[in-house]
């Protein structure tokens, strides 16, 4: 074989493994753009990954409704996510009361950025260990904390009443509960004593909120322009004993006007005692100023 023939064979050879190649990372880019598709990924048996817009959440899969949920990859609160991104800043506080596999968690810690700071409770003991490894894997363990506690009026040893969906469990008896475990209860006061500033809290605690608001009084004193968004159900407070005249009293004693988050957009409404009856579950936004103190906010005439 002449030298010419030697060097048109190589570049044969060559040509066959540049289309190999070519061919190998098609088939990458194929199996990445799935991959990167997906809203759901197993790590193991009982742990899956999903993907949201602020970060991949890990979730039990033996919380079925939960997965199922974040599977769907639609956002369960859009009003009320528009609503906080209208109010929390960078460098801000935002602390997450019930913070379940921390969806409210990345969000907020995507708000309040690397100078600000994101405290997140959360008393099931296999969500808190899940919340802290997703703040780790999402990158953002130096600007977010996450305690294994239950918010509560007071600090000590608390029962939790565990339930499916976990984010149903509380510290008030439940009527299907799956379990009951001791979890340390937390006094708000005792956490964020040494807290710069707070700036808002997101409470989901199913029927705690009041005690919850209650641990916080040194918190709210110290801090005027503090906004709050908890969660009212109707069939939460008879379950733990609470009249509705009873909540619009106590919510007035520490200053708040309550606004009820449309889902829908984010618009504001004035929450009065004639809508508990329409009721449900709903968000509520708690402020302590004049809605013209809140050019962000859209508040209804």
């Amino acid at each position: 074989m002449s030298g010419i023939d030697e060097i048109a064979a190589e570049l044969r050879a060559l040509r066959a493994l540049l289309e190999r190649v070519e061919a190998a990372q098609e088939g990458l880019r194929s199996r990445l753009d799935l991959s990167l598709s997906r809203m759901v990924v197993p790590l193991a048996a009982d742990l899956l990954a999903m993907r949201t817009p602020y970060g991949y959440v890990l979730v039990p899969p033996e919380d079925r409704a939960l997965a199922v949920h974040h599977a769907e990859g639609t956002l369960p609160e859009p009003g009320t996510m528009a609503v906080l991104s209208r109010l929390i800043s960078p460098g801000q506080s935002f602390v997450d009361v019930g913070a379940n596999v921390g969806l409210y968690t990345l969000f907020g810690a995507r708000l309040v950025g690397p100078s600000g700071h994101v405290i997140a409770l959360e008393p099931v003991p296999r969500l808190a260990r899940l919340l802290r490894q997703t703040v780790a894997m999402n990158g953002l363990s130096a600007w977010v904390d996450v305690h294994q506690a239950a918010a509560a009026e007071v600090s000590g040893a608390r029962t939790l009443h565990v339930a499916f969906p976990y984010g149903h469990s509380s510290l008030y008896p439940l009527p299907h509960e799956h379990e009951q475990t001791s979890v340390h209860g937390l006094a708000l006061d005792d956490l964020l004593s040494t807290e710069r500033a707070i700036h808002c809290l997101k409470i989901d605690v199913e029927g705690a909120e009041l005690d919850v608001l209650r641990g916080l009084q040194a918190t709210l004193q110290r801090h005027d322009e503090i906004v709050v968004v908890l969660e009212l159900g109707p069939s939460h407070l008879e379950r733990v004993g609470i009249t509705a005249a009873a909540w619009f009293d106590e919510i007035a004693q520490n200053g708040f006007t309550p606004w009820r988050i449309r889902e829908t957009d984010g618009g504001l409404q004035r929450l009065g005692f004639h809508d508990i009856p329409q009721i449900f579950s709903t968000n509520v936004l708690l402020l302590r100023h004049s809605p013209e103190h809140y050019p962000q906010l859209s508040f209804d005439p």
